[in-house]
């Protein structure tokens, strides 16, 4: 097949695995034809179906699968041969593509019923072997000869000639003229699985009546067909919170909870027919019961097993049957049957981007009735780009390799940042894991955002391109709640949005800072002081509530969870976590407070409703990765080249290194934000610092520049230096010392526990004075201390996870302002995945901080150089091999190339030598897929060349 054949053309949202989750996907669907027509899809309903198949819950799904079978669109292109469609005309595709075509069912125009099975939409398999692709797509290319059968066009014998000739089949139908698109959608699943049945069991004869069991995607248009045909309807429900919609809306002539056994005894054998469209298990017997003497009880929902007693069939002489979507010539007379009567589904229109939060709400029965997607509008090619370039893990493995993606395009209040650094915190190497079950792949980390602005939006007022920013560890919240108003977003009551691996409100999944940008509304920016270094600088994110207050008076032991989370934000016993900083490289049209080369930074989240109270937003804050933002993607942290966030998420101060600013928006605001809130600013007050790592350092920097007497509290002799002499703490106490630990009795005003591993609180708790403060910070697996501990001298503990904006910007200013640098060690993203595990080994002080401008430049000029037709020149080959050569294993052929080439620069027993025409000197060049375009060199040391003259990697072991 030629490469002009083969286009990855097709944009499309699709699951890789059972997880179900779906994601960005290219493919190529087949080439037009002469007797094909091309459509533009612009919209496609969400089927239960869809849900089914994602998940593989049937255990026949084949990966990656694009779902959707409710399709409707706009025909962009026809072939030279086509003469019944022409451009511009509007047509449908639903739930199955082909059918034998000669079977007496086909013959019929049932083709759902074709004996050898028709091959669905998507996730079939067709008769070239290839695995259909459904709707969430772009576009799809269908036979003419189909959607002429389907709009009963063709002659008979046209439509013999049709089957003979062994086309592809796809069926499409005609959408009547002026039928909304969006609305025909749904018809071409939800609508003939209802309309079918009931034409085939004369269900449209006026003054019959019919019951409806359930009333969803299904039900609703089973009541609004049974109106149309001059039925009585009666709703069957079990929830009393569909009356008003049934009757009022939908126009049902009656409403039956069926628990009521009095209304059920008032309708039995009372009903013609009754279609039950409920999937979830239920008794059939009670509903038998309703049907008069040659009823018929239509199955269209799936129950797990179909049981009723033989009696309520045989006495009566009634009918169960079943029904799955219809043929052609009945889903064209249903769309012109609903285009006369005037009948339009009741649906909820949403960008793809929603789309894994609109399936787990139609799990949940949480639509009315129909979700829509619109494609044209939200799967548009000219707004999707792979231009944004980052390291992401591909699954639990957590292992980073390089990654392209799009960021969202600029918003009017988005501040657009070039990611200068990023520090790597805990939680980049927990959700690259997926240690906490919910990681979202592909995964880009990093949530300790600094860089500089390189374009705001039209609505942005406080950054401008050149600034210094920050984005922290969310980049959404609903900005609506009380927290989010009072700059607090990281408590939004819907929760935030985290800057990676959280899925934002247009249903994308967020990526961090390891990437050459970063797109953010404003909100969610921190301007970095002037001077303060990018790489010192970067946040965090989390949390719950109702009550202001809770006082416990039980003495009896009790868990303390359930409790915990019924309190508001700030309330009384609380319990860290991203770290992005770049340039601003593009802004949204409403943009003000940022500009085009503005430094800023990115923390932990990257939005939040911007609306609540609270600085903790109560509709919850979105993090920078590995969050749900408001859209229903998965936020995509730092670990990448660049990044889009609303310009309220922070400038970094002019000045400030933005390698130290990424830092900050993490470990600098996690511990920063507890202190200032507990008041610990107060000169002369004593502090205790429970672990020195990336956030104990800080507390010990910020304690000293509050005027604090500080005391580390540490289990290891290593670091009393250090903290002594470098970070100029006053006191070192060994922890596992009973002298010191009693010398320090009732001492401490206040203490931030940093550790994350698991250790006794008590101990702790009795250092502290009477009103002492201690706040915890670390994630250890459980917080357990004896009542008296908190009791006895009204001690408080309390807990925080990163801060809202306004604290933020606070806390880069005060850096600036006090020169507040994190200690630091920065590292091309090549090394990230070392990095990472000297990171849990606490192997680095204090913080990794990743150079994601220099080390991604490398990577796209390495990948475009191999990607180009011409070779290399040795030394930038020799760079290129050590590049890809640091993330491959020693032992391998590769790593020993690569050894050999750069002992070729020091040794004379080895030369490297450019090659012309002879390929079997380089033969095993080609097991690395670097070499598939026109290999340029050639390896001759006497050691590794066999005797026919070819290289051979295994031979000397030496090197």
């Amino acid at each position: 097949m030629s490469s002009e054949s083969v286009k990855d053309d097709c944009l499309a949202w699709a699951a890789r695995d059972p997880s179900g989750v779906l994601s960005p996907y290219k493919f190529n669907r087949r080439v037009l034809g002469k007797d094909d027509v091309s459509l533009k899809i612009t919209h496609c309903g969400v089927c239960y179906a869809d849900y089914v198949w994602s998940k593989n819950k049937h255990g026949d799904s084949r990966y990656p699968l694009v779902p959707g079978h409710e399709i409707a669109g706009i025909v962009k292109e026809v072939g030279s041969s086509v003469s019944n469609f022409k451009v511009g005309d509007h047509v449908g595709v639903g739930t199955y593509g082909n059918s034998c075509r000669e079977c007496v069912h086909c013959n019929d125009r049932n083709e759902i019923s074709c004996e050898k099975g028709p091959i669905f939409t998507f996730n079939g398999i067709g008769s070239d072997g290839s695995i259909a692709k459904g709707g969430y797509s772009s576009h799809i290319v269908v036979h003419e000869t189909d959607c002429a059968l389907s709009a009963g066009i063709l002659h008979h014998k046209n439509k013999i000639n049709a089957k003979a000739s062994g086309v592809d089949m796809m069926y499409c139908f005609r959408i009547p003229d002026g039928y909304p698109l969006a609305s025909a959608a749904p018809l071409l699943c939800a609508g003939i699985t209802v309309y079918n049945p009931m034409m085939r069991h004369k269900m449209n004869q006026p003054g019959k009546s019919l019951g409806v069991i359930g009333l969803g995607g299904l039900g609703h248009m089973a009541v609004k067909f049974g109106k149309a045909f001059g039925l009585k309807v009666t709703v069957l429900s079990t929830s009393i919170s569909k009356e008003e919609e049934a009757l009022c809306a939908l126009g049902a002539d009656n409403f039956v909870i069926t628990s009521d056994q009095e209304q059920m005894k008032a309708l039995h054998k009372s009903l013609d027919f009754i279609i039950d469209t409920a999937s979830g298990d239920h008794p059939f017997d009670p509903y038998m019961s309703l049907l008069k003497t040659a009823g018929v009880f239509v199955l269209v929902g799936l129950p797990s097993e179909v049981k009723f007693h033989p009696a309520s069939l045989n006495i009566g002489m009634k009918t169960i049957s079943g029904s799955v979507t219809g043929g052609t010539r009945v889903t064209q007379e249903m769309l012109d049957f609903c285009a006369a009567n005037k009948i339009y589904p009741k649906i909820e229109v949403i960008p793809i981007q929603y789309v894994n939060e609109a399936l787990e709400r139609m799990i949940k029965n949480d639509v009315k009735y129909r979700f829509v997607i619109d494609i044209d509008s939200s799967l548009n090619s000219e707004s999707v780009k792979d231009d944004c370039l980052a390291w992401a893990a591909r699954d639990p493995s957590g292992v980073l390799s390089p990654y392209k993606f799009s960021r969202r395009a600029l918003g009017k209040d988005d501040v657009s940042l070039k990611i200068t650094h990023c520090g790597i915190c805990y939680a980049d190497a927990v959700m690259s894991k997926n240690k906490y079950g919910d990681s979202r792949y592909p995964l880009v980390p990093g949530h300790e955002i600094a860089g500089i602005v390189k374009e705001v939006g039209s609505c942005v007022s406080n950054f401008k391109v050149g600034d210094h920013v920050g984005v922290g560890t969310y980049v959404n919240s609903c900005r609506e709640c009380e927290h989010c108003n009072d700059r607090d977003e990281i408590s939004c009551e819907k929760g935030a949005i985290f800057t990676f691996n959280g899925i934002d409100t247009d249903g994308s999944i967020t990526k961090g800072g390891y990437s050459s940008h970063i797109v953010v509304h404003e909100t969610y920016c921190f301007r970095i002081p002037d001077g303060y270094p990018l790489a010192s600088a970067a946040l965090c994110s989390a949390l719950h509530k109702s009550l202001d207050f809770i006082i416990d008076t039980a003495s009896g032991d009790h868990p303390f969870d359930p409790y915990m989370s019924l309190l508001k934000t700030a309330g009384v016993f609380v319990l860290v976590g991203h770290e992005i900083a770049g340039i601003v490289k593009e802004v949204g049209s409403c943009v003000s407070n940022f500009k085009v080369g503005d430094h800023v930074g990115v923390g932990t989240y990257v939005n939040s409703c911007r609306e609540c109270e609270h600085l903790q937003c109560e509709k919850g804050a979105i993090f920078t990765f590995n969050g749900i933002d408001t859209d229903g993607s998965i936020t995509k942290g730092g670990y990448s080249s660049h990044i889009v966030v609303h310009e309220t998420y922070v400038r970094i101060p002019d000045g400030y290194p933005l390698a130290s600013a990424a830092p900050l928006l993490c470990a600098g605001i996690t511990v920063y934000n507890p202190m200032m809130r507990h008041k610990m600013n107060q000169p002369g007050k004593s502090l205790g610092v429970i672990g020195l790592g990336g956030l104990g350092h800080m507390a010990v920097k910020f304690g000293k520049a509050f005027g604090l007497k500080v005391t580390v509290l540490s289990t290891s002799i290593s670091k009393k230096e250090e903290a002594l002499c470098v970070l100029g703490a006053d006191n070192f106490v060994i922890t596992s010392d009973q002298e010191q630990m009693k010398a320090l009795h009732k001492s401490l005003d206040f203490i931030i526990d940093t550790a994350s591993g698991d250790h006794p609180f008590d101990p702790y708790m009795s250092l502290l004075k009477t009103a002492g403060v201690f706040v915890l910070v670390g994630f250890p697996s459980e917080v357990k201390f004896h009542p008296a501990s908190l009791i006895f001298g009204m001690k408080t503990v309390s807990g925080s996870v990163t801060g809202g904006t306004r604290v933020t910007q606070e806390m880069l200013d005060f850096c600036a302002a006090n020169k507040i640098y994190p200690k630091i060690e920065v590292i091309p993203i090549q090394y990230v995945n070392e990095a990472l595990e000297r990171m849990i080994k606490n192997d680095v002080k204090y913080r990794f901080v990743i150079d994601i401008e220099s080390s991604l430049k490398l990577l796209d000029f390495m990948i475009n150089t191999v990607s180009g037709n011409h070779r290399f020149d040795p030394d930038i080959l020799l760079v290129f091999l050590f590049f890809l050569g640091s993330q491959v294993k020693s032992e391998t052929a590769l790593q020993k190339l690569i050894l050999a080439i750069f002992c070729s620069r020091i040794h004379p027993k080895i030369e490297v030598t450019p090659i012309q025409n002879d390929l079997s000197m380089v033969n095993h060049l080609w097991k690395f897929p670097m070499f598939y375009h026109q290999p340029s060199l050639f390896l001759h040391q006497i050691d590794l060349v066999n005797k026919n003259g070819q290289i051979d990697l295994f031979r000397n072991d030496n090197l």
